[in-house]
């Protein structure tokens, strides 16, 4: 153990003295290095540091900001552009439904006896390859069986099955079908019926007739208006080919209608006519 005496003292306080003057000859020769200068630095730095942190900082949540104004403004744009969209829509569906209406007006200004109850067609029925399909009118409207549906272009065909809200129509491309027609251009008459080889191209045949001439292609045809069950002068199609049936050693057309089947839609269902339920062999 060091004994502390008078010596030891003096050694100490030398040691002390000569630590601290050589620790004051380092700070005079180099002040650059002085605690002094340290600490500015440090400050100086530290502050220059803060900054550039406080900057990034901000530059962070300004551009988190910008994300979420830009996020906003796509989700406005977004519902703008549905809202858009549904008007675009709405004003289509207005507009066919104006052509529509305006051409039921003509066929009401023709036909002024006629009473129409105005469907839509809701599907088709399985398996009947477009013969037949379902509207959702029936009898609560006025329809009954055997009841002519035309469209504003043309006859479809007419009701074979009424529901009290729904019915079924046999249209024009069933092979059921048999509607006299009549050839506005020569006069002359045949049957029209459904063949299923042609319905894809919404055709249908016009069979019966007396020769090769007796229509021409191009030629108008619409009903003859005879049966009672049809009125006279609905529009069914015009004349495309005339063709010679050997298995049944007749002449016989392709029909293009007027109306194709598969853009139907609405329909019009003719509920009263003038001679209806009367032959007229005049």
């Amino acid at each position: 153990m060091l004994k502390l005496n008078k010596k030891n003292i003096i050694i100490s306080l030398f040691g002390m003295f000569m630590l601290i003057s050589g620790s004051l000859l380092f700070f005079i020769a180099y002040p650059e290095n002085t605690f002094v200068d340290f600490s500015e630095s440090f400050v100086i730095y530290g502050s220059k540091f803060t900054n550039f942190l406080r900057c990034s900082v901000n530059g962070i949540i300004k551009d988190i900001q910008i994300s979420r104004n830009a996020e906003m403004e796509i989700q406005e744009l977004k519902k703008e552009i549905s809202y858009l969209r549904d008007l675009t829509v709405d004003y289509y569906d207005l507009k066919r439904e104006n052509t529509r209406l305006v051409k039921y007006c003509e066929i009401k200004k023709q036909n002024p006896e006629m009473k129409f109850v105005s469907a839509d067609l809701v599907g088709w029925v399985p398996m009947s390859t477009y013969g037949k399909f379902i509207i959702n009118s029936g009898t609560s409207q006025g329809i009954s069986i055997g009841d002519p549906v035309t469209t504003e272009n043309g006859l479809i065909g007419s009701i074979s099955r009424a529901g009290a809200n729904s019915s079924t129509v046999q249209t024009l491309f069933s092979n059921a079908t048999k509607i006299g027609a009549l050839d506005t251009i020569t006069g002359n008459v045949g049957i029209i019926t459904g063949v299923a080889d042609l319905t894809e191209r919404s055709y249908v045949r016009l069979e019966l007739l007396p020769s090769a001439d007796a229509v021409k292609e191009g030629d108008m045809l619409q009903t003859t208006g005879i049966s009672g069950l049809y009125p006279k002068g609905l529009k069914i199609g015009k004349v495309k080919e005339i063709e010679y049936d050997s298995s049944n050693s007749m002449y016989c057309a392709k029909i293009e209608t007027y109306e194709k089947i598969k853009d139907t839609q609405n329909v019009f269902v003719i509920t009263d006519f003038s001679g209806k339920n009367v032959i007229n062999i005049n």
